[in-house]
């Protein structure tokens, strides 16, 4: 279950037209808050050593103001920290990957699997109406989404 403070930091920047991210400990509390750069044509939110070692087994929610999902990049961070829970959120959805092992595996695997499934889920969302869904993929990750896909 998602605490609180997280599902409310998460709907405080649903909506903003730059990304921003923040981790979380468990119980909720922000261990560490960034806005993005602009870095050539992309908008990142980057980390230094330190900042990856404080997120080590810790929450991680984004916002992708421009409502694609989980990138390659997002999953290379989830694996480098070893996230507990990789979180996006959107203008109508929101969206949680993480390993059901407690560790991370290789992220090109991670991400062909994460590719595998996100089609499923996106063909078993219905339109305009909210949802939730849990897929198990191969390498021990589960992709629970939830919200409404206006597509």
């Amino acid at each position: 279950m998602t605490h609180p403070r997280i599902i409310r930091y998460e709907e405080s920047i649903r909506r903003l037209s730059r990304e921003k991210c923040c981790i979380f400990s468990s119980d909720g509390y922000v261990i560490l808050e960034k806005d993005s750069q602009v870095d050539g044509l992309r908008e990142i939110c980057s980390f230094s050593d330190q900042e990856y070692q404080m997120m080590t087994r810790q929450i991680l929610t984004h916002n992708h103001p421009s409502s694609l999902l989980f990138s390659y990049p997002d999953i290379e961070m989830a694996v480098k920290a070893q996230l507990t829970d990789l979180r996006l959120v959107t203008k109508s959805a929101t969206f949680s990957l993480m390993p059901l092992s407690r560790i991370w595996l290789d992220a090109n695997n991670i991400w062909e699997s994460y590719n595998q499934i996100k089609m499923i889920g996106i063909i078993k969302s219905p339109l305009n109406k909210n949802f939730e869904n849990k897929l198990l993929g191969k390498d021990s990750i589960i992709l629970i989404t939830s919200g409404m896909f206006n597509i």
